[in-house]
C-alpha cells in the first residue's frame, strides 16, 4: 500500500521549501520598502534636519539593497545546500542592520517636537514588525535578528527619555517584539504546514508515478512473455496471428498487398543427432538473428514450431515477395550458424504466398505450407510461390 512520506524522510524538501519562501518575500519586501521609509522621511522633512534625513534614509535604504541582493542570490543558490549555507549565515546579520536601521527614526532629532508624528513613526514600525514577521517567519534566525534590531533604538530611547515618553517607547518596543514573535510564529507554523503538505503530496505523486511506471513496464514484459517464443524471441503463433489478422484487415480497407513465407530448415534433425539440443538451440537463435537481419522493422517473424520459421512481409507485391524469399534462402545457406564445436551452416526449403482478397489467414499460411513442401520435394533449399 502506498504511504505519504513522513516528515523527517522529506526534510531536505521541506527546509529548500522554506528557504525559498523566506527568499521570495524578502526579495519582494525590500522592492517595496521605500513606501514605508519615504513616506517617514517625507513626513519628517519639516521636523528633522535635511542631512540627518538622507542619512537615515540613505541606511536604510542601502540595506533594504543588500537584503534583496542576499534574498535573490538564495533562490539562485536555491538547489546549492552548501552555497546557500553562506547566504544564510550572512542573512540575520543584514537583517539585523535593517531593523535597526529602521528603528532608528524614534531617535531622529527634532522628532520630539510633533507628538502625532511620533506617535504616527511607532506605528509605522509596529507596521513593519508585522510585514516583517510575516515575511520572515520561515527562519526564526531571520525573524529574531530583524525584530531585535528594530526594538533595540526604541529601548534606548525609553532610557534615554525618562517620564511618560519613556514609558510609552519601552511598552512599545516589547509590544513590537511580542507581536512580531508571535506573528512569526503563527506564520512558520502555517508554511511548515503547507510545505509538509507539498512535500507529502509531490512524494505521493513520485511514487504513484514510479508504481505505474513499473506497472506498465511489468504488463510491457508480460505482454512480451505472451507474444513472444522463449528461445528466439520471434513472435509466437498467436502473436503472429494477430498481426496477420491486422494486415488482413488493412488490405480490405486500404487494398494493401502483402505475404507470406515459410522456411523450414533442412536437415534440421540430423544437427540435433550429432551434436545435441543444445547445439541445435542455438542454431535456431542463430536463424532468427539472421533473418531478423533481412527483414524491416514493419515487417514479422514468428517460429512456427520446430525449425520452421514464418516471416511477413508487409507492403509487398509478388515479384517483390520472391526476391525476397530468395534473399533469406540465399543469406541463410551462405552464413554459418554456429562456429563451435565446429562450423555448421544451414540450409531452407521455402514457401511463400501473396494475400488475396478471399484468402483467410489460416488459408495463406496452408498455402505457403504447401509450397514449401514441394521446395523440399524438390532438391530443397529452394523457393517456391504458391499456386
Amino acid at each position: 500500500m502506498t504511504t505519504l512520506p513522513s516528515a523527517q524522510t522529506d526534510q531536505p524538501l521541506v527546509e529548500r521549501e522554506l528557504i525559498r519562501q523566506l527568499a521570495i518575500c524578502e526579495l519582494g519586501a525590500a522592492r517595496i520598502s521605500f513606501f514605508g521609509y519615504g513616506l517617514l522621511a517625507l513626513l519628517l522633512r519639516d521636523l528633522v534636519a535635511p542631512r540627518m534625513l538622507f542619512l537615515w534614509a540613505g541606511l536604510v535604504l542601502l540595506l533594504e539593497v543588500v537584503n534583496g541582493f542576499l534574498a535573490g542570490r538564495l533562490l539562485r543558490l536555491i538547489d546549492e545546500p552548501a552555497r546557500r549555507k553562506n547566504v544564510l549565515t550572512i542573512l540575520p546579520g543584514t537583517l539585523f542592520l535593517s531593523g535597526l536601521a529602521w528603528g532608528l527614526v524614534v531617535l531622529l532629532p527634532g522628532l520630539e517636537r510633533s507628538p502625532w508624528l511620533h506617535a504616527l513613526s511607532l506605528l509605522i514600525l509596529a507596521v513593519v514588525a508585522l510585514f516583517g514577521a510575516g515575511n520572515l517567519g520561515a527562519r526564526r534566525a531571520c525573524l529574531i535578528g530583524f525584530s531585535t534590531g528594530l526594538v533595540l533604538p526604541l529601548l534606548y530611547a525609553s532610557f534615554a527619555h525618562p517620564g511618560d515618553m519613556g514609558v510609552e517607547l519601552g511598552v512599545t518596543a516589547l509590544a513590537v517584539l511580542a507581536i512580531a514573535q508571535t506573528h512569526g510564529e503563527r506564520t512558520r507554523k502555517l508554511i511548515l504546514r503547507d510545505v509538509r503538505g507539498q512535500a507529502a503530496m509531490e512524494g505521493l505523486n513520485s511514487q504513484l508515478r514510479r508504481s505505474n511506471e513499473e506497472r506498465t513496464l511489468a504488463m510491457e514484459q508480460l505482454h512480451q512473455v505472451a507474444a513472444c517464443d522463449p528461445l528466439t524471441q520471434c513472435l509466437n503463433r498467436r502473436a503472429f496471428l494477430e498481426r496477420l489478422d491486422y494486415e488482413l484487415a488493412r488490405r480490405t480497407r486500404y487494398g494493401t498487398s502483402f505475404g507470406v513465407i515459410l522456411l523450414d530448415l533442412d536437415g534440421f534433425k540430423s544437427v540435433n543427432d550429432r551434436h545435441g539440443h543444445d547445439v541445435g538451440d542455438r542454431v535456431l537463435v542463430a536463424v532468427a538473428d539472421c533473418l531478423r537481419s533481412q527483414l524491416r522493422p514493419i515487417d514479422s517473424l514468428a517460429r512456427w514450431g520446430g525449425e520452421a520459421f514464418l516471416c511477413l512481409v508487409a507492403h509487398v507485391r509478388e515479384d517483390d515477395l520472391l526476391a525476397k524469399a530468395e534473399d533469406l534462402r540465399d543469406t541463410l545457406a551462405h552464413s554459418p550458424m554456429v562456429f563451435s564445436p565446429e562450423e555448421i551452416s544451414i540450409t531452407a526449403s521455402l514457401g511463400a504466398a501473396i494475400s488475396q482478397s478471399d484468402r483467410s489467414a489460416l488459408e495463406l499460411i496452408a498455402m505457403a505450407d504447401r509450397a514449401m513442401y514441394r521446395a523440399k520435394d524438390n532438391g530443397r533449399n529452394r523457393v517456391l510461390l504458391a499456386a
